[in-house]
């Protein structure tokens, strides 16, 4: 599990996205077979509108 901060802007609407998120990765035998993402999608939308 990692958690951060992330900053990013969308090219098309030139609005920036700044959001904590959590990632949950499962590794088995050296291979990833879980890779969960979670943020605020309410911002992710608004800055693509």
């Amino acid at each position: 599990m990692a958690v951060g901060k992330l900053a990013s802007r969308v090219n098309k609407t030139g609005k920036l996205i700044e959001t904590e998120f959590v990632l949950e990765i499962r590794v088995e035998e050296g291979l990833i077979t879980r890779f969960r993402m979670f943020e605020d999608s309410y911002a992710v939308s608004e800055a693509f509108s």
